[in-house]
C-alpha cells in the first residue's frame, strides 16, 4: 500500500487482479531404466531371452497366419458350393474322352512311374487335368470284380500277371449306363468275358481273365491320405501311385 498526497493506492492488489497464471507444464512420464543383465540373474536372463523370442515369433507368424486362414474358409466356401453326388462324380462319368486315340500303357507303368497328385477327398469336384485328360489302353489281369458298389460302379481290380500279388494292382471302374450305351456295352463285354471263370462272393475272379482295357485315366484323391499312400481302396492300397485308376472304361476288349 502507498500514500501519496493523502491518498491510498493498493497498486499490489490492482497489479494482482491482472496478472496472469504461469500454465502447467506438462512432462513426459519418466522412462525406466533397464536393468543391465549383468544385475540380473541366471533364471530371469533366460526369461527375458525367451519373452523377447517369443514377441519375435508372433510377429513374424501373423501374416502367414492370416492368409492361412483366407486360403481355408476360401476352400470352405467351394466346397458349400458343391452338389456332385459322389466324389468327383461328373469326372468320373465323362463320356468327352471316348474318342480320343488311347495310349499304351502298363500296370507296372501305372504303378512306377505316374507321379501322384495333390487331390484329396476335399476336391470332390476338382476338374480333370494334366494326364486325366488323355485316354490310355491297358492289357492285364481281372482279379477281381465288383458290381454293388454305392455308387453304382462296377470296380474292377487288375494286375500286370495271372499270378502277380493281389495287392500290386490297379482300378478300373465302368459306371452306370449312360443314354448313349456307352457305359453298357461295357459291362456287357465284360459280362461275356466273366462267363468262363468263377466270381467269389468277395469278387475275386478265378481264373484271372486276360483282357484290354481302354478308359480315361483319373486319380481318385478320395482314397489319398495325409502321408500321401492309400487307404480303403479295395486292395489297391500299394502306395499313392495306386490310386490313379481308368476311369471310366470305354471299352472291354481281348486282348490281341
Amino acid at each position: 500500500m502507498r500514500r501519496r498526497s493523502g491518498i491510498t493506492y493498493q497498486a499490489s492488489a490492482v497489479q494482482s487482479t491482472h496478472r496472469q497464471q504461469p500454465l502447467p507444464v506438462a512432462f513426459p512420464p519418466a522412462r525406466a531404466a533397464k536393468t543391465p543383465l549383468s544385475w540380473l540373474s541366471d533364471s530371469a536372463i533366460l526369461a527375458k531371452i525367451r519373452s523377447e523370442a517369443n514377441r519375435t515369433v508372433k510377429r513374424n507368424w501373423a501374416l502367414p497366419a492370416t492368409i492361412v486362414c483366407v486360403l481355408a474358409l476360401s476352400r470352405e466356401g467351394r466346397a458349400q458350393t458343391c452338389n456332385e453326388p459322389f466324389y468327383r462324380w461328373s469326372e468320373k462319368v465323362d463320356e468327352s474322352l471316348a474318342s480320343v486315340i488311347p495310349r499304351r500303357t502298363s500296370i507296372a507303368t501305372m504303378l512306377g512311374q505316374w507321379a501322384p497328385l495333390a487331390l484329396m477327398r476335399h476336391d470332390e469336384c476338382a476338374p480333370r487335368a494334366g494326364r486325366e485328360l488323355r485316354t490310355y489302353s491297358v492289357i492285364a489281369w481281372i482279379r477281381r470284380v465288383k458290381k454293388r458298389e454305392t455308387d453304382g460302379d462296377w470296380h474292377v481290380e487288375i494286375t500286370s500277371q495271372a499270378n502277380s500279388s493281389p495287392t500290386t494292382c490297379v482300378v478300373a471302374e465302368i459306371p452306370p449306363t449312360s443314354p448313349n450305351g456307352n457305359f453298357g456295352q461295357a459291362r456287357a463285354d465284360l459280362d461275356a468275358m466273366l462267363a468262363s471263370a468263377q466270381v467269389a462272393g468277395d469278387g475275386e475272379v478265378t481264373p484271372p481273365i486276360h483282357v484290354r482295357l481302354v478308359g480315361a485315366a483319373f486319380y481318385d484323391g478320395f482314397h489319398h491320405t495325409a502321408v500321401g499312400g492309400a487307404s480303403g481302396h479295395g486292395s489297391c492300397n500299394s502306395s499313392g501311385r495306386a490310386l490313379w485308376e481308368l476311369h471310366p472304361i470305354y471299352f472291354v476288349r481281348s486282348p490281341p
